[in-house]
């Protein structure tokens, strides 16, 4: 409690010094680096294709816009997902496009930063980060994150609540890079929602992370919180 009762304070102190509006990020030290911090497994990060780590929050805030990049064709998720009225998912999203149309399309890095959060499917993640490019994927603020979108028993097959469950899941998460670097950033909320609600993020998100890591915890060298243009306040 006593803890908590620190970090609180820490998050007051950032806050009566930054605009409203602004993204706040937890930052954690390591002393290896990222990538190393996770066991070898199907789906695992590795600098060529990076996954994002991601953990829940306890104060989720709304992701008024989501981007879900698909597998081409573009139109056979598209009709599955947004055209039929009846599907759980109409309305979702604010755009589908496929690999192909995301390769072929000027701006894409700055189209990807327009939305708050987005997905790919899971089968298609590997070839984007040559498409966007290695600096994308420095940190989890606009990376994108991998969610399966058809049922265990047909991998061909788009299911509307498949996926809805899977973004709803992340769009109430925080996603951490597991870089080749020794300083992971995340997002946890924003200025304006409170210093009891910024802490309840970062208690849940630093709780979620040391659970992840596991005796790997031990290479973690603190924390630290941040707006894009404020200085670093530790919290331990």
């Amino acid at each position: 409690m006593a803890r908590k009762h620190d970090r609180l304070t820490v998050v007051k102190s950032l806050l009566k010094h930054v605009p409203k509006g602004e993204p706040v990020y937890l930052q954690m030290s390591t002393m290896v680096p990222l990538i190393k911090l996770s066991p070898p497994s199907k789906g695992a990060s590795s600098v060529r294709n990076p996954v994002p780590v991601m953990i829940k929050l306890a104060k989720p805030w709304k992701r008024n816009r989501i981007l879900l990049v698909v597998k081409d064709p573009q139109q056979s998720a598209y009709s599955v997902l947004q055209e039929d009225k009846e599907a759980c998912t109409y309305g979702m999203f604010d755009e589908i496009i496929s690999v192909s149309k995301l390769r072929a399309r000027k701006g894409r890095k700055q189209l990807l930063r327009e939305f708050d959060l987005v997905v790919v499917d899971d089968r298609v993640a590997k070839v984007l980060p040559p498409i966007l490019g290695a600096e994308f994927y420095k940190s989890g603020k606009h990376m994108p994150v991998p969610i399966v979108v058809h049922p265990p028993s047909d991998k061909k097959k788009v299911d509307p609540v498949t996926v809805k469950k899977q973004t709803r899941l992340a769009s109430k998460s925080t996603a951490l890079a597991l870089t080749d670097g020794t300083l992971g950033s995340m997002q946890v909320g924003f200025s304006d929602m409170g210093a009891e609600d910024l802490t309840e993020n970062i208690e849940a998100v630093i709780q979620g992370i040391m659970e992840r890591l596991g005796s790997m915890s031990r290479h973690v060298s603190g924390f630290q919180i941040k707006t894009a243009d404020s200085a670093s306040l530790p919290l331990n």
